[in-house]
Order: structure tokens, then C-alpha cells, then sequence
């Protein structure tokens, strides 16, 4: 399995198979995973990689748990290496040329500034199929690339506009390289034209997700995909779908409503977003109020551990709260995603238009109505609980 984000302190670096262990035994470790990424490549591609099966995510709803994980496992990859193979805290130079089985990784179709929007893109050019991986927020200490993340997730998701940003964005930053959405979209206009019939399922944690959400959201009537609003239709391989799988979006309804005007729900069965039930930036998307509309959710059961019980006894949360801070650390970074979640039981996905128990309401769940223990007449928690008062 791939290792995890080094959390909290990226700069202390991970184990190695090399460090503490003899050569036999780490050549032995070594040939095991080659067997086991070439199985799984095979595997993926056979099972949840197939493009006439991207248009209506639906089958993810109810395939296998092995499927499940078939399916995912390289969608986790990618948003590894979103973290690790560009600049920032968890840059590991080991990873800097690392790619997803089955796929090339497009260098000169990728970005990784030093501060702005991060994207990795990989291709199966014989097949006509792309993994995009946008990167999630910085927590680390490496700079400039922890405050332009911190900075971005402010007008991203609070709907904040640049001038009224703390003048550590201001003056270190100009409002285009804070405004990734405009250059998720930029991007994303960029490897539509080069790759005019491949088919792109989007993917990334946390920031990442929410970008690939937004961008799944803006192109899902490419091709003959459907339109806002409608069912995804039937379509063929190659005629240019995009879809988004994801790991814990934050809220997108400002985003998607203000930035993008989109006031419909999304395309059904279009974009999943997988999350762990007690990850606080989830639950802050979903409690008091649904600003997830028309995602598939599917959440990995995790057992609540002592701090999120704490955290959760009175909603929303209070971000001050060291409880909450902890249950942030062990329910959302991605290191749990990538070592715990992915490899282990499949996440059970919610009928549709619901939200998973316990954040459910079981009345009134088709109309993705919250539980009644959320406070309606609390505004949802701001993203600055979530990128700030956990770093």
C-alpha cells in the first residue's frame, strides 16, 4: 500500500522499505508489489475502468467491495501523488516521476507551481481515458504554498472576495494565483482541446475534490454526457465524458452557484464523493445544511473515536474545541483515506438524493433533509474551521 502523508509534521519525512530492513527481505517486498500493482492495474482496468461504464456512475452504488476497491484504488493513487509529487509540505522526491498503474503520467499537461492551483494528469492514450488529480490544501509549514492554499480555500469556498482577504494574502499573492477555480477551469479547457474525444474522471482530497467537483459540475454536458439538471444519458466511449470520483469535498453550493451559476442539481450518478462519516469537513458540507446538492455520497463506517464523539455532542462543532481538532487529524487527512480506507471494507453508498446515518434524517431522507439534531438555523460552518483551525 501506498505510504501515508506524513501528518503533523510533513517535514519529518515516512518510512522506506529500504531503512530497517535487510536486502533479501525488502527485495522480497519489492517484487510483491510489482505483482501486486500489475495485478491491480489489470484488474482496474477490467473492472471500473471500462469508459462505457463512466457516463452513469450508478453501478458504484452496489458493485462488489473488490470492485469497489478495484475502482478506487487508483483514483487514491492519483490523489497521492497529487500531494507528493508537487511542491509543497509533502513533496517527496521519490514520488516526483511515480504515475498510476495502467497510466503515463502527462508531464507537460500537469501544473505544479510554487503557489496556485495543482493538478496532475494521466493518460491511457490507447484507451482514450484520463485520471485528473487536483491537490488538496497545504496544512504543512512549507511556504509559499501553505498560505496560497489557505489563501484560495478563503475565496473558494467562503465566497470571499479577493480585496477583503487578510493582508498576509494580499500582500504575497495577486487574485489571479489565489483564484484556482478560474484556473481549474483554464486547465481543464487547456487538456479538453488537446484530448478532444478522451474521456476524464476527475479525482482529488479535500481542496482537490471540491475543484473536481466544480469542473465534473461545468463538463457534464461535454460530449453527449447529459445536461445540468437531467439524468446522464447513455454514452459511447470516446466522445469526451467527464465524471469525478472524490475523497471528502468541502461545500460547494457558493462555488457552484455564484462562481459557475449553476442552480440545479447536478447530473445524477455523475459525481461520488466518498468520505469517512466522521470527517468533520464532511460533516460541516452536510450538517446543518445540505450544501452538497445532487453528489452521490457513499461514507466508509469508520468507528467514532473519543474525540470526534466529543466533538459531535453539539452541532455544528465548535472549531476552538481541541476535540475537534483531533478528529480532524484522525477522520480527514489523507493519510486515513489512503492507508486505512481505500484498502479496507467498501463505503456504503446512501439511496439516492440521501445522506448517509447518522447525519440523515430517516423521515424525510429523499429530500436530503439533515438529521434533526443539526441546527437549521446555524449557517454552515465557514472552510476556515477547516484549513485553518486544524493547521
Amino acid at each position: 500500500r501506498w505510504e501515508a502523508l506524513p501528518y503533523p509534521n510533513p517535514s519529518a519525512g515516512s518510512p522506506r522499505c529500504l531503512r530497517g530492513t535487510g536486502c533479501a527481505s525488502c527485495l522480497k517486498r519489492m517484487l510483491g508489489c510489482i505483482v501486486i500493482c500489475l495485478v491491480s492495474g489489470v484488474s482496474s482496468m477490467e473492472l471500473g475502468f471500462a469508459t462505457h461504464r463512466w457516463n452513469n456512475l450508478s453501478w458504484i452504488a452496489t458493485c462488489s467491495g473488490a470492485e469497489f476497491r478495484n475502482f478506487t484504488e487508483p483514483l487514491a493513487r492519483a490523489a497521492f501523488l497529487t500531494y507528493t509529487a508537487t511542491s509543497g509540505s509533502y513533496y517527496d522526491h521519490d514520488y516526483a516521476n511515480a504515475t498510476v498503474p495502467g497510466f503515463r503520467k502527462n508531464e507537460k499537461l500537469s501544473r505544479n507551481p510554487p503557489a496556485g492551483m495543482r493538478a496532475l494528469l494521466f493518460t491511457n492514450d490507447a484507451k482514450g481515458i484520463g485520471i485528473v488529480g487536483f491537490r488538496g490544501t497545504d496544512l504543512g509549514s512549507s511556504e509559499p504554498s501553505h498560505t496560497s492554499d489557505e489563501c484560495a480555500d478563503s475565496m473558494l469556498f467562503e465566497n470571499l472576495p479577493y480585496q477583503d482577504l487578510p493582508s498576509k494574502c494580499k500582500s504575497r499573492f495577486n487574485a489571479t494565483t489565489l483564484d484556482y477555480l478560474t484556473q481549474a477551469e483554464e486547465y481543464m479547457h487547456q487538456i479538453t482541446q488537446f484530448y478532444p474525444k478522451m474521456d476524464f474522471l476527475l479525482t482529488g482530497h479535500s481542496l482537490g475534490a471540491g475543484l473536481a467537483v466544480l469542473m465534473a459540475a461545468k463538463y457534464s454536458s461535454r460530449g453527449a454526457g447529459g445536461n445540468i439538471g437531467s439524468e446522464a444519458q447513455d454514452t459511447k466511449p470516446g466522445e469526451g465524458i467527464v465524471r469525478a470520483v472524490v475523497f471528502s469535498s468541502p461545500s460547494i453550493k457558493y462555488a457552484l452557484r455564484n462562481r459557475l451559476n449553476i442552480t440545479n442539481l447536478l447530473p445524477r450518478d455523475t459525481i461520488f464523493n466518498l468520505a469517512d462519516i466522521y470527517d468533520p469537513l464532511f460533516v460541516s458540507a452536510v450538517c446543518p445544511i445540505d450544501e452538497l446538492p445532487g453528489l452521490r455520497i457513499c461514507a466508509w463506517m469508520s468507528n467514532e473515536t473519543v474525540s470526534c464523539a466529543d466533538c459531535y455532542a453539539k452541532l455544528p462543532p465548535d472549531t476552538n474545541k481541541i476535540s475537534c481538532k483531533l478528529c480532524f487529524k484522525e477522520r480527514h487527512i489523507y493519510k486515513h483515506y489512503n492507508n486505512d480506507l481505500v484498502p479496507g471494507k467498501r463505503a456504503i453508498c446512501a439511496s439516492d438524493g440521501c445522506i448517509p446515518s447518522p447525519w440523515n434524517n430517516s423521515v424525510s431522507c429523499g429530500g436530503r433533509a439533515t438529521s434533526s439534531t443539526c441546527r437549521t438555523n446555524v449557517a454552515p460552518v465557514s472552510h476556515s474551521y477547516r484549513a485553518a483551525a486544524f493547521s
